[in-house]
């Protein structure tokens, strides 16, 4: 998985990404769930599923050399492009605890998953996966963050929760249609797809060996809308 991934992060600037943090830990059961933040309506993409994370500042540079100099082991597995992924890793967690207070102390990195690139921005995303080791407080930013969603990796391997989405109106025409996975979390429905579904897709595959199959009969439909790219209003 590493190598791989490396192989395809062949921008040399960090602001050419954005990074995220794919939080995996257990339940009571002792199966393996995923944190999501639902967007608020306030920002790009909003009512979207995405993984805490977003854009570079300036400051991750050195926060990424000072992650370098704690941590020499885990980024010496990156070789020549251990500056750049270290950046990256800062920026995830930078923004992670800006979103939802999520303690950098308290995850522990797993991988990078291979990058995905967003189909409506000039984005390429880079992905963490990250361990909680213990109990952690979140608390959600509502310019940023709607609500956080916890989902078991069981729920989404279920052939139930796999649909299409087709959305109506997009400016790529010849992406009409996306796979998605239904998540219910108690309150409401929600679809998880683009990049984030393609994100978790691999997390599937690399974890359980799993590529799940989607029924092109279960369609869900939705629409386009023209300030998708840049959300629905101001919050005061």
């Amino acid at each position: 998985m590493l190598s791989a991934s490396l192989a395809l992060i062949k921008k040399e600037n960090s602001k050419q990404y954005s990074s995220v943090i794919i939080p995996l830990c257990t339940d009571r059961n002792g199966s393996i769930r995923l944190m999501l933040n639902k967007r608020s309506r306030f920002v790009p993409q909003p009512g979207d599923l995405c993984y805490p994370g977003g854009g570079p500042e300036p400051m991750d540079i050195t926060a990424g050399w000072v992650l370098r100099l704690m941590k020499p082991g885990m980024f010496k597995k990156f070789g020549n492009k251990s500056p750049l992924i270290a950046s990256l890793l800062a920026t995830a967690l930078r923004e992670s605890w800006e979103e939802i207070k999520l303690n950098p102390l308290a995850l522990d990195v797993l991988g990078l998953l291979p990058p995905q690139n967003l189909l409506t921005f000039n984005k390429t995303i880079v992905a963490f996966v990250c361990w909680i080791d213990e109990p952690v407080k979140i608390r959600p930013n509502k310019k940023e963050v709607e609500k956080v969603i916890w989902v078991s990796l069981d729920h989404l391997i279920e052939e139930n929760n796999h649909a299409i989405f087709r959305l109506h109106g997009h400016p790529a025409d010849d992406h009409t249609d996306f796979p998605c996975f239904v998540i219910q979390d108690g309150i409401a429905v929600e679809i998880l797809w683009g990049a984030t579904f393609r994100l978790t897709m691999r997390l599937l595959a690399d974890i359980l060996g799993l590529i799940p199959r989607f029924n092109p009969a279960h369609l869900i439909h939705g629409v386009y809308n023209p300030k998708y790219k840049s959300g629905y209003g101001r919050r005061k």
